[in-house]
């Protein structure tokens, strides 16, 4: 895992010791619905990194004090959807089991890592529910003959858990029929033409305070509008802009306390400039919002 200069990929290039912050990359693409790329989205992200600043002006926070480490990418793309949601589940049991000062951030990859991870984090032994941020319902039993797909994430996180969809701006007419009858998951609409007002928020405070205390946070890039991010798989227009996707996961964090978090779905192939930097400072936003949280 190294640049065209050879040095070792590492997120804002530090590898802290006793670091608060535990990057892991995950390589996994199996059946893109439009846009392919998604697998090498980790990569960019890293090698944008180097360019962010250590102060995040707008949270106004220093998180890079605290230590962070990048560890080696998980390449499992070559495997069978099960066999790599094992492995993606055994490296993040490891994630969840060091110290409980340590916070784990997964570089995705196709959305479907959610799965194996959460996964793993039952396997620890952790109790909690699941908030996603994304422009689809993501309620599909099954899409191009998997189980295990970026289409059918939410409906299998919520065999196991509560979960909240936040963003939601496109959905197949029988998941939202499926999401209104079921007893533990939910979808909150995004309207653009409405913003991300303070009822809205609310809204999604409202929906929070139903969920158990921890929760594992899921973030895909295209409940993002693609004027912020266009290189992502399966865009949808109308989506959040940067600063109302940064007042929407400050309410997480206020009203959570947050095991663990990935961001998914971001494709190099697909990308305008700048779209890898965006995803870094949105990585690092992660870092920050965690860090004040202590």
């Amino acid at each position: 895992m190294t640049n065209k200069e050879g040095r070792r990929l590492q997120f804002m290039g530090r590898s802290d010791a006793d670091a608060r912050f535990n990057i892991i990359p995950i390589a996994w693409e199996s059946a893109p619905s439009f846009g392919k790329g998604g697998k090498d989205g980790w990569k960019a992200v890293l090698e944008a990194s180097v360019h962010l600043e250590d102060f995040d002006v707008e949270l106004g926070a220093l998180p890079a004090n605290e230590g962070i480490a990048t560890q080696d990418v998980l390449a499992v793309s070559s495997l069978a959807p099960k066999a790599a949601m094992l492995k993606i589940a055994s490296v993040a049991r490891r994630a969840a089991e060091v110290s409980p000062g340590v916070f784990p951030l997964f570089l995705g990859g196709d959305h479907a890592i959610t799965i194996g991870i959460t996964d793993g984090f039952r396997d620890a032994g952790k109790c909690f529910d699941v908030v996603i941020f994304d422009a689809h319902a993501d309620f599909r039993y099954s899409w191009q003959g998997s189980f295990v797909n970026h289409a059918c994430v939410a409906r299998r996180c919520s065999a196991h858990h509560n979960v909240l969809v936040f963003g939601v701006r496109s959905a197949d007419s029988d998941e939202l029929s499926l999401l209104q009858k079921s007893k533990n998951a939910r979808a909150l609409p995004f309207r653009a033409s409405k913003g991300l007002n303070s009822a809205y928020l609310e809204q999604f405070r409202a929906e929070l305070k139903k969920l158990k205390r921890e929760v594992y946070l899921s973030f895909d890039v295209d409940v993002l509008d693609p004027a912020v991010v266009r290189g992502t798989g399966t865009p949808e227009p109308g989506g959040l802009s940067w600063f109302e996707a940064l007042n929407a996961l400050r309410v997480v964090f206020e009203e959570k306390n947050v095991l663990g978090a990935d961001v998914v779905e971001f494709s190099p192939s697909l990308q305008v400039h700048g779209d890898a930097y965006f995803v870094a400072k949105l990585v690092y936003a992660l870092c920050v919002l965690a860090s004040q949280k202590k």
